[in-house]
């Protein structure tokens, strides 16, 4: 059981992110295409479909690419309102093979074959058409790219069910690893590319430097999430959270693991900012990477803002502040 803190979280330590807002003038257009999609998932209860319409997805969607065009937003958009539909429907399932089974059927969909029931699966139909979408902006290579970012997410979320099935938290060092693909933010990262006006080249894509980067922005965004996820992802019986984790293995109080988890955050924005400082020469890329640098930073930024705000969270963040 969570304890009662004794350090009042009003003055729980903040999550450090000193980067200015840039709006997205299509926010209310992506939001008004999620609520409208939201409906086309009859595999989700009534409820859990009403929660998504309130949940804020498109917001999130255009302040991750806030110059991004609106046929861009559009079809990021149809990502992240089916990941989080897929998370919601498989993230809890404590039976790996069957969640293998949906996750290598939704692998096949966006490589491009015909899955059968493609038609009767509300799941496998909106994978056909954000592959679609996806050829239209950007190449085959990176799709291919995403494929397989998209695939070690579906492998962490494979070994998750494993923790569910025993009811028992990872400890502190192998989450934090777990959570790195189970986050489901690298296959976001090269959509970032695309709102940059381009597409890195594979010797750009693999350089070490934008290897750290990529890593040090995904953790920066999950230790963000994980903070404001923290009470909801308790209240829904999910073991897979720093927060909780951290309150687990330390056994000290709530607020002291809301603080480790920030100055989890906190250190990995300072790595983050001085790696900025520092980038190699990418030659005929450089104007691309500077904007690119300056979009991951907008992505961070509003993945913070999001999870701070909608409706998924807030509210049970805001109870567990009214401890005090």
């Amino acid at each position: 059981m969570l304890s009662t803190p004794v350090k009042p979280f009003s003055r729980l330590l903040p999550l450090y992110c000193p980067f200015g807002v840039i709006e997205s003038p299509f926010i209310a257009n992506i939001e008004d295409k999620i609520k409208e999609w939201a409906d086309d998932y009859s595999s989700l209860s009534p409820e859990l479909r009403a929660a998504f319409k309130r949940s804020t997805f498109g917001e999130l969607t255009a302040r991750f690419f806030p110059t991004a065009s609106e046929k861009m937003l559009r079809a990021a958009a149809r990502h992240v309102l089916l990941f989080f539909a897929f998370d919601d429907l498989h993230g809890l399932s404590k039976n790996a093979h069957e969640v293998q089974l949906h996750c290598e059927k939704a692998i096949l969909t966006l490589e491009g074959h015909v899955v059968t029931p493609e038609n009767d699966d509300d799941v496998l139909h909106q994978f056909a058409l954000l592959r679609t979408e996806l050829l239209e902006i950007s190449s085959p290579e990176w799709v291919s790219r995403y494929i397989a970012d998209v695939k070690d997410f579906f492998d962490s979320l494979i070994v998750s069910c494993f923790f569910n099935a025993r009811g028992i938290y990872p400890n502190v060092d192998y989450y934090m690893i777990l959570r790195e693909d189970l986050v489901g933010l690298y296959q976001l990262l090269g959509w970032v590319e695309l709102a940059s006006g381009g597409i890195f080249p594979h010797e750009m894509h693999t350089h070490p430097y934008i290897f750290q980067l990529r890593k040090l922005a995904v953790g920066i965004m999950a230790w963000a999430n994980d903070y404001y996820s923290a009470a909801k992802e308790y209240k829904d019986g999910e073991l897979m959270n720093l927060v909780l984790v951290i309150h687990q293995e330390y056994k000290g109080t709530l607020a002291d693991a809301f603080d480790m988890a920030a100055r989890i955050h906190n250190d990995a924005m300072t790595q983050f900012l001085e790696l900025c400082e520092t980038p190699p020469d990418f030659g005929a890329y450089n104007a691309l990477f500077k904007v690119y640098i300056e979009n991951l930073k907008q992505m961070i930024l509003g993945n913070k803002i999001w999870s701070e705000t909608t409706y998924r969270y807030a509210e049970q963040f805001e109870n567990l502040k009214n401890l005090d």
